[in-house]
C-alpha cells in the first residue's frame, strides 16, 4: 500500500511517500520513505509501520540538518504510478 503521510514543520505540513508492504521474509509490514534513502522501519500492523516511520523520518530529518545533508523536499519522489490505498 502506498499513501502520502504529512510531517510537521515550523512553517507547514510536508507530505512524503510512504510505501508499506507484507514481507513474508520478515513476518511483519515493513514501511519505507523513497525521499529517505536507507530510511525504514517495520511493525506488526501496517498501523505500527507507518507510526515508525513517521519517527524515523523526523530522526533522518534532524540528522540531516545536523551534518548539513540536504532534507528532500516533498514529493520529489513521485515515480509511482498505481493504486493508492
Amino acid at each position: 500500500a502506498n499513501w502520502w503521510i504529512a510531517m510537521k514543520s515550523k512553517s507547514k505540513k510536508d507530505k512524503y511517500l510512504v510505501t508499506v508492504a507484507w514481507s513474508e521474509e520478515d513476518q511483519a509490514y515493513v514501511a519505507t520513505a523513497p525521499e529517505f534513502p536507507g530510511c525504514a522501519t517495520h511493525g506488526s500492523t501496517m498501523k505500527e509501520a507507518s507510526r515508525n516511520l513517521e519517527e524515523a523520518i523526523e530522526v533522518w530529518i534532524k540528522c540531516a540538518k545536523e551534518t548539513g545533508y540536504p532534507v528532500p523536499e516533498p514529493g520529489t519522489s513521485k515515480t509511482y504510478s498505481g493504486p493508492f490505498c
